[in-house]
C-alpha cells in the first residue's frame, strides 16, 4: 500500500497540492484526471520519487515495484541504436544475461561444460519460450509488424518509440504502474489491446488519460485533482461524471441550508436580544452560531474553453475529389488508386491502425503533401482549415501566444484578439507566454484558436484530442457539433468519435473505403457483416458518520398537547394550573430544543467530512434528515417564544 499524507508541492507560486492525504492499495485501480496544469504528472513523479514535495511524505511499500511511463521523455534501455525487440527484453536483464553467457560458452571451444548445463537449467526455470512468446504478443498489440521489431528505434517516429518503452514496462509487470497519458500515439486497435492488456494486470495501477472509454474500461476509481486537493469517485469516468454532479448539488443545498439557518439564528438573536426574559435563549443561539462548523463554499468549476466557431461561408454540394491518388514512400506503397467525394456538411472520420496513411491523406488534402499520380479537385469557394500536431511543431517556439494569434489574423483589433484567446483559457499575461513554454493541452488550446480566427468552412483536423484535458474535448466536441461547415479528420478517442462523425473511411488495400453512417452503426456492421471489412481491421468493436437511527424522524413528539378546558370554579386556581402547565411545556421544550440541536449539531460535524458526500445515495437521506430536523427545531422555538410571551395574569377561554 502506498500512502501519501498531508503532501504540499507549489511551482512559482501556484498552488498544486495543498496538505493531501491519499491512499493506494495493492490492487487499486485509479484514473487521475484534472484540468491542464493542475498538477496529475507532477503527483505522478512524486509518488515515484523524482520529485520532493515542499511539505509532507509519502509512504512507499518496502517490497514490489514500480514502472512509469512518462508523457513525453520516456526511458528507452536499450537507447535509440536498439531495436523494439531489444527494447522489449530488456525487461528480463537476467535472461539476457543468461544468452549473452551462453553464446560465449558456445563459442569457446573450452568453454565450462558444467556451467553451460546450469545456465540451461536456469533458463527453463525462467520459462525463456513462454516469455518469447509474450514479447512477441506484446509488440504485435502496441501495432509493431514483425518486420519491424529488428529495425533500430532512431528510425522511428516519437510514437513508435513510445509503444517500446511502453511494451519494455508492460512486460515488467510492476506491482504498481504509473502511465501518464499512455494512449497518445496508439491507435484504436493499439488502445483496445491495451485495455484489455490492464485489465488482466494484477497490481495497482494509476493512469492519466483524456479518453474517457480508455477510463471505462480500466479503472475502478476516479481521483480527480481540483483546488489543489484531491477527491476520489467510485467506478469508472461514466460513473464520475454522474457522482460528481451529484455530489456537488447535495454540497450546495447543505451549504445553502446552513447559510440560511445562520440569518435566521442572527436574525432572531437581533429580534430578542434586548428581551431579559429571553436571555438564556439568546446567549445559547449565540454560543451555538460560534460553535458551528463552517461548511465551506462548494468548489466552483474550473473554468473551460468557450470555442465557437463562426457561420462558415457557403459552399457547393461537392467540396473536393481526389481521383487516383497514388502515394508511396520509397518501397513502401501508402495510398493506390484512391477515390474519394468529401460533401457540404459531412463529418468524415478517417479511421484505421497507423501507418495506413490516414494523416497521409489529411496532408495531401491540404497541399501539404505532394502525391505521384491522380487529381485533386477542390471547389474554388472551399477555405481550409488544418489541425495538426506536425504544425504545431513547426512554430517559432519565441513566439508569443498573443503574436501568434497577430500572425493568423493580422487585420484584428488586439482587444478581439484578447478576448478570443481568453475563451480558450489564455488570460491576462498568459498572452505573453512564448509557445516554448506552453505544455501540449496549451498549444492545441492556441492551434484551435487560430483555426477559429480562420474561419474556414472545411477543417481537416488530425488527432485534435490529444494533449487536451477531459473538459476541453467536451468543450471541442461542442463547438464542432455546432459547426455548420464540412469536417474530416483522424481521431483514436472512441467518445469523440461516437459524437461527431457521420461518415467513416476505413483503409482497404491502398483506398478508403465510405460507412455512411455513425461511427457506433460502422463497429455494428464490422462485428455483423465481417465479409465487407478488411480481415484483421480495427476491431468492431464507510466515509460518513451515521447520526441515531431515529433521525429520519427529527420532531415527532414535537406537537403541543392540546390544553384542557379553564376550571370555571375558580379564576385565581386556573390561573395557577396554567401556570404549571406553562412552566411543564416550557421544561419539555427546552429539552427537546437540547436533543434536536445536538442531533444537528451531529449533522452538521458529519457534512463537514471531506469523504462525506462521496457516497450521493447514503448521504442524501442525512441532508434531508437534517432539513426536517431545522424545521423541527423552529416549531418548537416558534412554539417555546409564544408561550414564554404569554400574559397569564387574565384567564383565557380556550373551548374555542
Amino acid at each position: 500500500m502506498l500512502k501519501v499524507h498531508q503532501l504540499a508541492k507549489s511551482f512559482g507560486g501556484q498552488i498544486l497540492f495543498n496538505e493531501i492525504s491519499w491512499t493506494l492499495g495493492g490492487s487499486d485501480r485509479v484514473g487521475l484526471v484534472g484540468a491542464n496544469g493542475s498538477g496529475k504528472s507532477t503527483l505522478l513523479r512524486i509518488l515515484l520519487g523524482q520529485i520532493e514535495p515542499d511539505n509532507g511524505t509519502v509512504d512507499r511499500p518496502a517490497a514490489g515495484s514500480m514502472g512509469y511511463l512518462a508523457q513525453n521523455d520516456f526511458t528507452l534501455t536499450s537507447g535509440l541504436e536498439g531495436t523494439p525487440e531489444e527494447e522489449a527484453w530488456s525487461a528480463f536483464p537476467e535472461i539476457c544475461d543468461i544468452e549473452k553467457r551462453l553464446d560465449e560458452l558456445r563459442r569457446d571451444e573450452g568453454g565450462d561444460a558444467q556451467e553451460e548445463m546450469d545456465l540451461i537449467h536456469r533458463r527453463q526455470i525462467l520459462e525463456v519460450d513462454d516469455v518469447t512468446s509474450r514479447i512477441s504478443r506484446t509488440l504485435a498489440g502496441l501495432g509493431f509488424r514483425q518486420e519491424e521489431i529488428r529495425r533500430p528505434l532512431h528510425t522511428f517516429s516519437h510514437g513508435w518509440q513510445m509503444r517500446a518503452a511502453l511494451a519494455r514496462l508492460l512486460l515488467m509487470e510492476p506491482s504498481l504502474l504509473l502511465l501518464d497519458e499512455p494512449t497518445n500515439h496508439l491507435d484504436l486497435e493499439s488502445r483496445e489491446w491495451l485495455a484489455e492488456f490492464l485489465g488482466a494486470f494484477k497490481g495497482s495501477l494509476v493512469v492519466v488519460s483524456h479518453d474517457r472509454d480508455f477510463l471505462d474500461q480500466t479503472v475502478t476509481r476516479i481521483t480527480e485533482i481540483l483546488g489543489g486537493g484531491l477527491e476520489d469517485y467510485r467506478g469508472g469516468y461514466s460513473d464520475y461524471e454522474q457522482q460528481k454532479v451529484e455530489r456537488h448539488a447535495l454540497r450546495w443545498k447543505a451549504y445553502k441550508r446552513q447559510t440560511e439557518e445562520i440569518k435566521r439564528t442572527r436574525d432572531w438573536i437581533a429580534r430578542y436580544h434586548a428581551q431579559k426574559r429571553l436571555a438564556s435563549r439568546v446567549q445559547s443561539r449565540i454560543r451555538m452560531l460560534e460553535k458551528m462548523e463552517r461548511l465551506p463554499s462548494p468548489e466552483a468549476p474550473p473554468p473551460e474553453m468557450k470555442a465557437r466557431f463562426p457561420d462558415p461561408s457557403p459552399t457547393p454540394r461537392l467540396i473536393c475529389r481526389l481521383t487516383g491518388i497514388k502515394k508511396s514512400y520509397g518501397e513502401k506503397k501508402v495510398l493506390d488508386h484512391l477515390d474519394l467525394e468529401l460533401h457540404r456538411g459531412d463529418r468524415l472520420a478517417i479511421v484505421g491502425s497507423n501507418g495506413v496513411g490516414k494523416s497521409t491523406l489529411l496532408r495531401i488534402l491540404c497541399g501539404r503533401e505532394s502525391i505521384q499520380e491522380g487529381k485533386i479537385h477542390m471547389a474554388p469557394e472551399v477555405s481550409l482549415g488544418l489541425f495538426s500536431h506536425d504544425q504545431i511543431q513547426a512554430w517559432d517556439r519565441s513566439t508569443t501566444v498573443l503574436e501568434m494569434a497577430v500572425h493568423t489574423k493580422p487585420d484584428e483589433a488586439t482587444q478581439r484578439l484578447r478576448t478570443l484567446l481568453g475563451a480558450f483559457l489564455f488570460r491576462k499575461d498568459d498572452v505573453d507566454k512564448p509557445i516554448g513554454a506552453l505544455s501540449g493541452g496549451e498549444r492545441s488550446r492556441l492551434a484551435l484558436a487560430c483555426l477559429l480566427l480562420k474561419a474556414p468552412n472545411l477543417l481537416v483536423l488530425d488527432e485534435p484530442t490529444n494533449h487536451l484535458d477531459l473538459v476541453s474535448i467536451e468543450a471541442l466536441l461542442k463547438a464542432l457539433e455546432e459547426y455548420a461547415g464540412t469536417i474530416i479528420f483522424v481521431a483514436h478517442d472512441r467518445y469523440f468519435l461516437k459524437r461527431l462523425a457521420t461518415k467513416v473511411a476505413w483503409p482497404l488495400d491502398g483506398r478508403f473505403q465510405i460507412y455512411p453512417g455513425r461511427y457506433e452503426e460502422y463497429l455494428w456492421a464490422r462485428r455483423n457483416r465481417p465479409q465487407s471489412f478488411e480481415a484483421g481491421g480495427e476491431e468492431a468493436s464507510d466515509p460518513a458518520p451515521v447520526p441515531d437511527e431515529d433521525a429520519g424522524q427529527p420532531g415527532r413528539e414535537a406537537a403541543a398537547e392540546a390544553p384542557a378546558p379553564p376550571d370555571p370554579r375558580s379564576e385565581a386556581k386556573q390561573r395557577q394550573r396554567l401556570a404549571t402547565r406553562r412552566a411543564k411545556r416550557l421544561k419539555e421544550l427546552e429539552g427537546k430544543i437540547q436533543e434536536l440541536e445536538e442531533r444537528k449539531r451531529r449533522y452538521e460535524e458529519a457534512f463537514a467530512r471531506p469523504d462525506f458526500f462521496d457516497d450521493a445515495d447514503r448521504s442524501r437521506p442525512y441532508l434531508e434528515s437534517h432539513k426536517e430536523t431545522v424545521a423541527a427545531l423552529e416549531k418548537l422555538f416558534e412554539e417555546w417564544i409564544e408561550i414564554e410571551n404569554e400574559e397569564i395574569d387574565e384567564p383565557r377561554d380556550e373551548r374555542g
